[in-house]
């Protein structure tokens, strides 16, 4: 019934008509195609469709230029991916809300495209491919059209086709292998694509990079969308892995940025640090401790020496909110798990005290919640266990760094 349907159902426009033969070559086929049985010109013919049968051939169309993307020769990918991203931007202009994410787009990652069932080779790899392909071009000084502005501001979309991949993927390798009562434990991405994902990635953070010195709402945009696309991948992939990436953005802003940089990195953290495993995530190392929670300590502190008393103020909530989540998290209840939660963040105690706290007022002012919250975790274990790390740690006044702890909650 459903080759039946994709046969007899046509398109009033010209444009989508031109794609339709080759378009009733996919169902259920492994054919790869090349230039000569889909013509590059049916596929860039579909930017002319008129908008309302875009909107209603929509899903058929995205599915067959994603196939082409994941199966097709380099020219039918380059072809694809240029079409795909006029079509995916035309839609987003249509937005009657002026919403950040059209929701037919949305429908379709979230709902619609499934990766065509495991038939064919998973989208991921040659999406990642041909979009990284473009954004070296243009790292490279290569003109590349108004396309490449077009992909930064529809990045969310693609990004989240590419997790939706990986994710169909994973489930599909595990799904006859696991008793039904284990969790699917994280996909190894082979080298050559993870390779790739980061070639883009790095990418993309430079133009985060550049663009928001000049003070562009995209960059805010496109920072946000690589945070999530982290964040979502740390429930797919090795988090190892991920923490590549996150190292890859630390580097690219690292220290004590401008304002308008050091904001766009406490918003990555903040989005990624939001994890529902960010407790249990590993360290970068297999020797090391929680790696999500070492850089965040770090950059917390870095923020708590910025002259933007804003940035300060940010810093400090994105601590209160997660010690917080941990306080009040049915998982973490036990005693035991109350101290390997509270010694995660004892290093903040220990950087503190190092820094003489309490001798200049203005310098805590925006602090006076995380302190009070860092003693609120410190609180959860029993007086040996925190008398024992302060000592292990070599904190050399702990009376001292309560102390100032408790001046700057008076303020």
């Amino acid at each position: 019934m459903h080759d039946d349907a994709t046969k007899t159902v046509k398109a009033l426009d010209d444009h989508a008509t031109c794609c339709n033969e080759p378009l009733e070559l996919m169902p259920g086929s492994n054919l790869k195609f090349d230039s000569v049985v889909f013509p590059v010109g049916a596929i860039n013919s579909l930017k002319n469709v008129d908008s309302t049968a875009l909107l209603q051939f929509l899903h058929p169309i995205l599915n067959m230029l994603l196939h082409l993307i994941g199966n097709g020769g380099e020219t039918l990918q380059v072809a694809a991916f240029r079409a795909m991203v006029n079509i995916v931007t035309r839609v987003q202009q249509e937005s009657v809300d002026d919403a950040e994410r059209n929701h037919f787009l949305v429908n379709y990652v979230d709902n619609t495209f499934d990766d065509f069932g495991g038939r064919q080779p998973p989208v991921y790899p040659g999406l990642a491919t041909v979009w990284g392909s473009l954004a070296r071009s243009k790292a490279k000084g290569y003109r590349v059209g108004p396309v490449y502005d077009d992909v930064l501001a529809m990045a969310w979309f693609f990004l989240e086709l590419i997790v939706k991949s990986m994710a169909l993927e994973k489930t599909r390798l595990f799904y006859h292998s696991l008793p039904t009562d284990e969790d699917i434990p994280p996909m190894q991405l082979k080298e050559g694509v993870f390779r790739c994902i980061m070639q883009l990635y790095d990418c993309l953070l430079t133009e985060v990079h550049e663009r928001c010195k000049k003070g562009l709402s995209l960059a805010k945009r496109l920072n946000s969308s690589l945070a999530f696309f982290c964040y979502d991948l740390l429930s797919i992939i090795e988090p190892r892995q991920v923490f590549e990436l996150v190292s890859l953005y630390l580097d690219k802003f690292s220290g004590v940025c401008q304002s308008v940089l050091h904001d766009c990195k406490l918003t990555f953290l903040q989005i990624i640090c939001d994890h529902d495993l960010f407790v249990e995530m590993p360290g970068r190392d297999p020797s090391d401790r929680n790696y999500l929670s070492s850089v965040l300590i770090q950059e917390l502190f870095l923020t708590w020496d910025h002259d933007d008393l804003s940035l300060r103020g940010k810093a400090a909530r994105i601590l209160v909110v997660l010690l917080c989540k941990h306080e009040f998290d049915a998982r973490y209840q036990k005693p035991e798990d109350k101290l390997y939660i509270a010694q995660l963040y004892f290093p903040l105690i220990g950087q503190w005290n190092n820094k003489g706290g309490g001798t200049d007022r203005t310098a805590f002012i925006s602090e006076a919640e995380a302190n009070g919250l860092c003693l609120t975790g410190a609180s959860n274990p029993h007086k040996n266990g925190l008398a024992a790390w302060l000592v292990s740690s070599g904190v050399s006044s702990p009376v001292g760094c309560v102390k100032a702890a408790c001046w700057s909650l008076r303020m």
